[in-house]
């Protein structure tokens, strides 16, 4: 809860400097458009405006997570997609639907989730891409929760956790989700992307 507080502070002092450089950057246009030079607005815009506004879209604050509906997994993702944009991971997150129930104890699937994004984290910080995206999607047979990041070349088997992502945790997740038959975990390894998917089952999710 204190990175989720820490999370919108940082959210609304971002946007309100970002207001205030917006109205700045609306007005070095006037110049160029009261002369009807429109070569140099068409470079200005190319080589300055454009940058500026792809940089400052890149944010820490993600309101799709107003689709989670269980606080104990919100809270959990807040201080994660904090955690990864601290670390300067590229971070997409989509949650399209409201995603309003998970199995019991919900305890396991934070401890899991934390496994996986601790992991994800700390993989993707290492690589020059830095990459992290987190889909909850929900279908007729119940959710997929699919997580993806950027890694350094794995040169271990996915057959087994064993050494898999240095052995954080893992075998605890796999112990954990050994508890839910209703539950599918899959991995998957291609062109340096390691790609975790826990599929759950039933329609109370």
């Amino acid at each position: 809860m204190n990175a989720y507080i820490q999370n919108l502070e940082k959210a609304y002092s971002d946007t309100r400097k970002i207001k205030h450089d917006y109205d700045n950057v609306l007005s070095s246009l006037g110049e160029y458009i009261q002369r009807k030079d429109l070569q140099s607005l068409e470079e200005y815009y190319q080589n300055e405006i454009f940058i500026f506004s792809h940089q400052n879209r890149k944010g820490t604050f993600f309101p799709e997570l107003s689709n989670i509906q269980i606080p104990e997994i919100k809270s959990l993702l807040t201080a994660k997609l904090f955690e990864a944009s601290q670390n300067g991971l590229s971070v997409h997150l989509e949650i399209m639907e409201p995603v309003s129930g998970f199995p019991s104890p919900v305890l396991h699937f934070v401890r899991i989730l934390g496994i996986f994004l601790d992991n994800a984290i700390e993989a993707a910080a290492e690589t020059q891409e830095k990459q992290l995206e987190i889909a909850f999607m929900k279908n007729q047979d119940g959710l997929s929760i699919v997580i993806k990041n950027s890694t350094l070349p794995l040169d271990v088997s996915l057959k087994t956790t064993k050494g898999l992502g240095h052995g954080y945790g893992l075998s605890i997740a796999s112990e954990l989700i050994s508890k839910h038959p209703e539950v599918l975990w899959k991995m998957d390894y291609q062109d340096k992307i390691f790609t975790q998917i826990l599929e759950i089952r039933g329609r109370n999710v």
